[in-house]
């Protein structure tokens, strides 16, 4: 890296801290605070322009054991939302989430859509597709369910429940966000190393431009 080296007004470059467009002693001190607090101890050397992680990183599901007395058990469902927040207010996202509703009974069965109380402010369910779906004895049948995540949510972990029948589904919904300090740690690290230490502060220093 060379010395005395101001970036040409781009507020994401590596080293430019405070987005002020040139790097200075400031953006070596909030280095400095950086390292000290190591919360930036890993993942910090990504591309700070690339943009978030797809909204819904990925869906999966899950049998469960129980069986309701009408011969129907169902599948549990995990999905994972990320809110980026790093460039300004979070924008909602919406995942869906696939369950599989199985007859263990000889006779079919109708499914209704189901309930689906919202778990937490921000959060809703939809049932998706068209109801009621007859399942035919010892058959299956999967049923989607979107999740809508406000952008506003706090991060965490939501449990809802979709209730057929007298069978009910967890939908386990995790929430990530993605925020300005997670940016400081990418723009910090300008050793590349993954992490920002006294060293990123030491040579962020040396690149800061000397006032005339």
């Amino acid at each position: 890296y060379p010395l005395m080296q101001p970036w040409a007004g781009d507020t994401s470059q590596k080293g430019d801290l405070n987005r002020d467009g040139i790097i200075t002693s400031a953006d070596a001190a909030i280095a400095l605070q950086l390292a000290a607090c190591g919360e930036c101890a890993a993942g910090a050397s990504a591309d700070p322009h690339a943009t978030s992680p797809a909204p819904a990183a990925g869906t999966t599901s899950m049998s469960i054991t129980q069986v309701s007395a009408l011969g129907l058990s169902v599948t549990d469902g995990i999905c994972k939302v990320v809110l980026d927040a790093r460039y300004g207010a979070a924008k909602a996202q919406e995942v869906v989430v696939t369950l599989t509703l199985t007859n263990t009974g000889d006779q079919p069965i109708t499914m209704y859509p189901p309930a689906l109380p919202a778990p937490g402010e921000g959060i809703t369910l939809t049932a998706l597709g068209c109801y009621p779906i007859p399942i035919s004895g010892n058959e299956s049948a999967d049923v989607r369910i979107k999740a809508r995540v406000a952008g506003d949510v706090a991060e965490g972990t939501y449990d809802a429940t979709a209730y057929f029948r007298d069978s009910a589904a967890t939908i386990t919904i995790d929430v990530r966000r993605l925020t300005p300090h997670n940016l400081d740690c990418r723009i910090a690290d300008v050793s590349g190393d993954g992490r920002v230490t006294s060293l990123d502060a030491l040579m962020i220093l040396q690149m800061a431009e000397v006032p005339t």
